[in-house]
């Protein structure tokens, strides 16, 4: 079985039941971030291996947690805002992802874009027409 689909399910069934388990707490914004990542921390601790970051490699990590604090302040927005119903919310900001990801990747990274990721990303963007 593919390593990388059993560690997407992994992430798939934790950041789905975060969302659920943020949504019962009924905070907001700004303590959905600072709660998660203290919380996060210990855990992603464990996860630590091999040398320690240094120079451009840790700049470009740190922007990189800078943008997910801003997600996260984003996130806690999403889901304390009254009256919405998170099983349609979440799987649209969650599709949203790999539209982004892949466009930043191309442009970014110089990944390829063949016609089978545009046609994915074009049923993506059904999906999130749909459920809004």
């Amino acid at each position: 079985m593919n390593t990388a689909l059993i560690w997407c399910g992994l992430v798939a069934i934790f950041w789905g039941s975060m969302s659920v388990a943020v949504k019962m707490s009924g905070l907001t914004g700004g303590w959905v971030a600072i709660i998660l990542a203290t919380g996060t921390l210990p855990i992603t601790l464990l996860g630590m291996g091999g040398a320690k970051p240094t120079g451009w490699p840790l700049i470009i990590c740190m922007a990189g947690s800078i943008l997910n604090g801003f997600g996260m302040l984003a996130f806690g927005k999403l889901v304390s805002l009254e009256g919405i119903n998170i099983s349609n919310v979440i799987p649209i900001a969650y599709a949203l992802i790999p539209i982004v990801v892949t466009i930043e990747a191309t442009l970014l990274l110089g990944e390829s874009l063949p016609m089978s990721k545009v046609a994915a990303l074009a049923a993506i963007a059904v999906s999130i027409y749909v459920l809004s």
